[in-house]
């Protein structure tokens, strides 16, 4: 093994900090030590790799025969973190490293699921033991990347495929990880059990021997994650969630499509809560983090996907034993959300549901997206975001569409689907005394019982809220369908308020709206909605969209807002008014990635360059080689000169000595190893004056955690002090 040398500075060295920054740490101590600045090392996974110990994976290309130890691509995905020892997974590369995987698909976890032994995974433990550990975390300036062959040209044919089965629990952890990029990726399984509900159609997954060929989740996260950047990523077809679990800081989707998942599309709520507890709730996001979904689309949450094919098989609500939400998160969440340019459509339930967001301070951006064909409601969120910002969409409030056959779909796919229009309203939102709104500039098309219910979670009321509700356009649609789910001839009806400090029997009671602080309405235009009044800005006409659909009670048909064109005619009254033209349902343009957000390393100023002492004075062990068993790290003050040797061998580093207080560490891996594979001794030159020498950490035998005294030159201690 190799071992590295660290070097930083005594306000740095706390367990935490160089486990967490070990990667940040070791940069620092290059720069320090006159050492190059680390480069990721690249590894590869092709078809015509090899085995571990024919490939060390850093080359992409094919080995040559069968000689052990070649310059060459693994043969498969899993030999990343899979050496076929049966022992404890753990990835090859470090944080920071980049891996190339081209090909595919790559299987994840066990090959068959008929023995708890597998030529994959832990020995005897089965093959939930099969997946792989959490990516290595990278640092702010040099993220690990998980990248498909295709990430500088990726598009929806060309992604690199991952899929889990026999009853993996996910197929990527991004849990207790940082500063990571996976891009031009798919993530899915190869079969269409399901687990989530009644009746199971086609069937339920077999969670015991023999276990059908499924993976439970698609990724999973936790509060240690940050700083992780998903792009041009498919994650589809899974039984229960496609994303789940809570972050802790900043995660980034750019160009995703999460769809099919049988059970929630994108989950913050990692089901650990128990009624009756003191965690009766799912584990909250914390750091007040940030999710930004950009450019990409969540879609039939709730629907279990067909395999072979694309199209949902069977759907379920809550009431048949499912689920569906878009986005969900649990109660005691704080979380920022930046959802624009993207989609979410066809899912079983509600589009998107922050509406569990009741802690912290937060700010919700839902900017130039589209919402359709969702059962429950559109968009929902609650009472604790201190802003919100909605501008610029399309609301389609056809939430009994997925009752009616939708195209690429099994032709039973909704057989036990319900709970239609659950939610009663398209858009509903929940106030806090001071909070601010701004709803502005976007289009609704709708046949839902109800537009907007808004809620105040302050008792007492929100006089305090302000509301800016401006240049919206609405169109209102009578669908006698929806008349027994609290609708009524003439069109959706305009808003509700209630009181949710006031619950009876599990419902908040209405409130006078006014209770509800400033709302400011103005150049908005209403059509086809029922009780509403314009006022002196606001026009109560037909805004004329280009081809508009003209269905109505008797005549109104399941697919009249299919492909809605939200673009307004020549003499249109909503001129200048509501969000950008498009037609719904197709796809948007594809946008360049960004370039990543990086934040710059510490400046480091090296210190001056040190001639290496002469050895002539005595030099004095602190550890000796022999009780070494795996690290040392040790507080050195200003003016040490110190070197590392083997006494076995008779062969010594090159000495350093320090201008700062430093802390030195000896870890199995670097550059600065004049001996490799072999335990080193750390000896202090003897200087003019005692030196406290403090072992900080080390793995010794015995271990010694008491200060050490190196003596002045001259002293009559004897030359060599053992511990």
């Amino acid at each position: 093994m190799k071992r590295l040398l660290l070097i930083v500075l005594v306000s740095l060295c706390s367990p935490a900090i160089a486990q967490t920054h070990r990667f940040q740490v070791s940069i620092i101590a290059a720069i320090q030590s006159g050492l190059a600045v680390p480069t990721p090392t690249i590894w590869y996974v092709r078809k015509d790799g090899g085995a571990r110990k024919t490939c060390d994976g850093k080359a992409d290309a094919a080995p040559v025969g069968t000689k052990s130890n070649q310059h060459c691509a693994f043969g498969d995905y899993r030999f990343l973190y899979d050496d076929q020892s049966g022992k404890p997974l753990k990835w090859v590369m470090a944080g920071g490293d980049k891996v190339i995987l081209k090909d595919g698909p790559w299987r994840v976890g066990f090959n068959q699921g008929a023995s708890s032994n597998d030529v994959w995974g832990r020995t005897g433990l089965g093959p939930q033991a099969s997946e792989a550990p959490p990516i290595p975390a990278g640092t702010a300036a040099m993220h690990t990347q998980i990248f498909g062959e295709n990430f500088a040209s990726c598009s929806s044919t060309n992604k690199t495929q991952l899929f889990g089965g026999f009853g993996l629990y996910h197929v990527l952890s991004l849990a207790a990880t940082s500063f990571v990029d996976v891009e031009c990726i798919e993530l899915t399984r190869h079969s269409q059990c399901i687990q989530h509900g009644d009746p199971a159609v086609p069937g339920g997954c077999s969670r015991d021997f023999p276990f059908d060929d499924y993976a439970v989740e698609g990724v999973v996260t936790d509060q240690g994650t940050h700083d992780v950047l998903m792009q041009d990523m498919w994650i589809h077809g899974f039984p229960d969630r496609g994303v789940l679990g809570a972050i802790g800081g900043s995660v980034t989707c750019l160009r995703c499509d999460i769809a099919y998942n049988g059970m929630a599309g994108w989950d913050f709520d990692d089901g650990t809560g128990q009624d009756g507890t003191s965690h009766p709730f799912g584990t909250p996001s914390i750091n007040n983090a940030t999710w930004n979904f950009l450019y990409s689309t969540i879609e039939y949450s709730g629907c279990n996907q067909a395999y072979p094919g694309t199209g949902a098989i069977s759907c379920y609500g809550q009431s048949n034993g499912g689920y569906g939400d878009g986005m969900g998160a649990p109660p005691g969440t704080a979380l920022n959300i930046n959802f624009d340019h993207s989609v979410s459509r066809y899912n079983v339930q509600d589009g998107l549901d922050p509406g569990h967001i009741d802690t912290g301070s937060s700010t919700l951006s839902i900017t130039n997206s589209a919402f359709y064909g969702n059962g429950g409601g559109q968009l929902k969120w609650g009472y604790n975001f201190a802003s919100a910002t909605i501008t610029g969409n399309t609301f389609i409030g056809n939430c009994l569409r997925m009752a009616a056959p939708l195209a690429d779909n099994a032709a039973a796919y909704n057989a036990h689907l319900g709970d239609f229009c659950r939610a009663g309203s398209t858009l509903s939102w929940n106030y806090r005394d001071g909070q601010t709104v701004n709803f502005s500039s976007n289009t609704i098309a709708s046949y839902g019982p109800l537009l907007f219910t808004l809620g105040c979670s302050t008792p007492g009321g929100c006089p305090n809220a302000h509301t800016t509700f401006q240049k919206n356009v609405i169109l209102g649609y009578d669908n006698p369908a929806t008349y027994n789910l609290g609708g009524s001839g003439g069109g959706p009806s305009f808003l509700y308020c209630q009181d949710n400090t006031n619950v009876v029997n599990g419902g908040a009671q209405q409130m006078d709206c006014g209770k509800l602080g400033v709302f400011t309405r103005a150049s908005n235009v209403f059509f086809g909605v029922r009780g509403v009044t314009c006022l002196a800005t606001e026009k109560c006409a037909d805004p004329l969209f280009v081809a508009e659909p003209k269905g109505n009670g008797a005549n109104f048909t399941p697919a009249e807002l299919d492909g809605f064109n939200t673009a307004l005619q020549s003499g249109s009254p909503a001129t200048g008014r509501g969000a950008a033209p498009q037609i719904v349902g197709t796809p948007p343009a594809v946008v360049t990635a960004p370039p990543p957000t990086v934040t710059p390393p510490p400046v480091v100023t090296p210190p001056p360059a040190v001639t290496p002492p002469a050895e002539t004075g005595t030099w004095f062990t602190v550890i000796p080689a022999e009780k070494q068993a795996q690290t040392l790290s040790v507080s050195v003050p200003a003016g040490t000169t110190y070197r590392f040797g083997d006494t076995k061998n008779n062969k010594w580093c090159t000495p350093v000595t320090v201008s700062t207080a430093i802390t030195v560490s000896d870890w199995d891996a670097g550059a600065l190893d004049c001996d490799e594979g072999t335990p080193k001794e750390m000896d202090i030159l003897e200087t003019s004056a005692l030196r406290a020498v403090t072992l900080i950490d080390s793995s010794v035998t015995p271990a010694i955690l008491t200060p050490k005294t190196v003596p002045a030159a001259g002293s009559a201690l004897p030359k060599r002090l053992r511990p």
